[in-house]
């Protein structure tokens, strides 16, 4: 059974993600308000809800630290891009199947969050190609299904 989020700025009810499909505020400290309808049942419609001010941003931490598989560690800050090219971004050359700008990494609303910037080969974790995710300590996402990273820092 899926679990919905309510947007707080918009109102739209959906089923659970990092961001609202109608206006892109973040849903990372939304709790859920239910489960999805029974098929054939009518879907929530979207309710206004009063915008809230969005609570002050925590100062992020030092860096995110990740470990390839090789053993090198990758040392980086928010708005870093990682990929085989990056010109002030952490470099990957060893990983051919990695894209030039594969994945960009930001720290929002108390969380480091990893997107994918389009890459041709794509961002992985637990084996699903996926757009955007949370990073946690210990956990694991590929650039490519060759380059596989570890967070040992967050």
């Amino acid at each position: 059974m899926e679990r919905l989020k309510r947007c707080p700025v918009c109102g739209l009810v959906q089923p659970d993600a990092i961001d609202c499909q109608s206006c892109g505020t973040s849903l990372l400290n939304v709790g859920f308000c239910g489960p999805a309808p029974a098929t054939g049942q009518a879907a929530l419609r979207p309710t206004m809800v009063e915008p809230r001010k969005p609570p002050a941003e925590p100062n992020p931490p030092a860096g995110l630290l990740l470990r390839s598989q090789t053993g090198k560690l990758i040392r980086l800050k928010s708005g870093d891009i990682i990929g085989r090219t990056s010109a002030g971004s952490e470099q990957l050359t060893e990983y051919p199947s990695v894209s030039r700008q594969h994945a960009k990494v930001i720290y929002q609303d108390g969380h480091w969050i990893i997107e994918d910037l389009d890459s041709v080969n794509g961002l992985y974790v637990n084996g699903r190609r996926i757009k955007r995710a949370v990073l946690e300590l210990g956990g694991a996402f590929s650039l490519s299904q060759s380059c596989q990273l570890t967070v040992v820092s967050c």
